[in-house]
């Protein structure tokens, strides 16, 4: 009888079509081998599902779930619920890992006799070989060292992010995902559970393994809109982040500091609207293209060679029935 995988890679997907079979590449070109790649389909309406299923007639590894869309939050819950292994780790469907993963954070939990694995993230505009420290190391599991790393620094660490790090799968039998009212800022209300759950101690990696896509969700413009729904009412995204933060100092056992939550939130909109302006920028960049490349077929389109191209190659055009 075969044993159970070692570690399930979990991809919650939705309408990912365009990344996924890259996303799916990089994952089962993982050095470490003994893994199950579980991928929950979160009813996509595009061609994920056929791309799934091409996949999963390739490799055994990989077993698809489904649920109805629902978000990414429940379908994370639903990966765990469905994997067999003593360890999962995540992946968004339009990221992509390097090929040791999951075997520098496994080999991590294993010598420094922890629960969780943290790597770190590189943008996809970012330079493929930012370090963070020379070797593996033990952190302090705190709430110093979460809100430290809310948004990365020289690190590269996102501590309230799902993917970029590898748990004991037992530490989510502890997890309340009641808490989970929206599909934004989620894993603010998740991560600080599985991470009080670990114990006093962390295992960093020192390397970026995690290629994070920018620009593909619609966080950063709802953020900045406002237009949050959380229970069925619109709240503002300074109040669900507000929210969130007092949550995390709750699970931390900490006091809420408000003027350092300011600090955070002051350093959450910069970030959040440098994204959007990069995004702008990206579609300015595309329109720009997209009007030369108009030009440049009207010009074609009119040019006298391409008229006598047309004339002399009509009756051939119209022998083949192609006029």
């Amino acid at each position: 009888m075969k044993n159970e995988p070692l570690v399930s890679v979990i991809i919650p997907i939705y309408n990912s079509e365009k990344f996924l079979g890259e996303c799916l590449d990089s994952v089962l070109a993982q050095t470490f081998k003994d893994i199950e790649i579980i991928c929950v389909n979160d009813g996509s309406t595009d061609k994920s599902n056929e791309i799934l299923r091409e996949y999963e007639k390739r490799d055994p590894r990989v077993k698809i779930v489904k649920q109805k869309n629902k978000g990414t939050s429940t379908a994370r819950k639903n990966g765990v619920a469905a994997s067999r292994s003593k360890y999962v780790c995540f992946v968004d469907s339009d990221d992509t890992v390097d090929r040791t993963y999951v075997e520098k954070m496994y080999n991590a939990i294993i010598e420094h006799n922890v629960k969780v694995a943290l790597c770190g993230l590189r943008m996809s505009t970012d330079k493929p070989k930012a370090r963070i420290h020379d070797n593996s190391k033990i952190v302090e599991n705190d709430a110093k060292f979460f809100f430290e790393h809310y948004r990365m620094a020289e690190t590269r660490i996102l501590a309230q992010t799902t993917p970029c790090k590898l748990f004991s799968r037992n530490l989510f039998d502890a997890v309340d995902y009641s808490v989970v009212k929206t599909n934004i800022l989620e894993d603010n209300f998740i991560i600080p559970q599985l991470l009080v759950a670990a114990g006093e101690k962390l295992a960093v990696i020192d390397e970026t393994l995690y290629n994070y896509r920018v620009g593909h969700d619609s966080t950063m413009s709802k953020a900045l809109t406002g237009r949050i729904d959380v229970c069925g009412e619109k709240m503002a995204y300074t109040d669900l982040f507000d929210m969130a933060m007092k949550f995390v100092a709750r699970t931390y056992g900490v006091n809420f500091d408000v003027n350092y939550i300011n600090r955070l939130r002051a350093q959450e909109f910069y970030c959040i609207a440098s994204g959007v302006n990069d995004l702008n920028e990206y579609a300015r960049d595309l329109e720009r293209a997209n009007k030369e490349k108009d030009e440049i077929i009207t010009a074609i389109l009119s040019s006298k060679s391409y008229r006598i191209g047309q004339f002399i190659s009509a009756p051939c055009r119209f022998l083949r029935g192609k006029r």
